[in-house]
């Protein structure tokens, strides 16, 4: 009867702190999201997926990132360049033809990227409601298109347009980048 005794107000200690421990988190929580409310910011993720929505004020890159990733086709001849070789050797023709026809083939991607790698701010379409399985479709083609705005800025470097290498590499940059708000 003593070891029950002991056994069970050993269980009441134990529940009785799981549930005040319990209290004070749920409170510095509620505080937290408060404070949250207080400087004008989402606390769910409803509120958060509208706050995205709306934090966009003027041009949206991602239209036009958009209709680009639509518009890319180059996979079909990417496992046909050796990309991996001796940076200090030039590329060679048959990796050169290669890179022509990638670059005529995604012509109007290419033209699309180099247009919206012009504007400023970029929000792609999200549904952040959903929290931690928020799907994110346009992040598997961003990193597409910078591949070949890479490609690219190779075949122009290699052909000793230096301008145009320039400029395909920056606007690989801001593709890259479109990815952070």
């Amino acid at each position: 009867v003593i070891i029950l005794g002991a056994i069970l107000a050993f269980l009441c200690t134990v529940l009785a702190g799981y549930f005040t421990f319990s209290s004070i988190q749920s409170s510095s929580i509620r505080n937290r999201l408060d404070a949250l409310k207080e400087q004008g910011l989402p606390s769910s993720s409803i509120e958060l997926s509208q706050w995205y929505s709306d934090s966009l004020d003027g041009e949206n890159a991602a239209t036009i990132y958009g209709q680009a990733f639509r518009e890319i086709k180059f996979s079909e001849f990417e496992n046909s360049v050796d990309l991996y070789q001796d940076p200090s050797q030039p590329l060679g023709k048959n990796d050169l033809a290669v890179l022509q026809t990638i670059a005529r083939a995604d012509e109007k991607a290419l033209a699309l990227l180099l247009q919206a790698a012009e504007i400023k701010d970029c929000v792609y379409p999200v549904d952040l409601s959903q929290g931690l399985l928020t799907k994110l479709p346009h992040a598997a083609k961003a990193r597409q298109a910078c591949r070949l705005l890479g490609y690219v800025s190779l075949m122009h470097a290699a052909q000793g347009d230096r301008e145009k290498a320039v400029r395909a590499l920056i606007a690989l940059l801001k593709a890259s980048r479109s990815q952070q708000k």
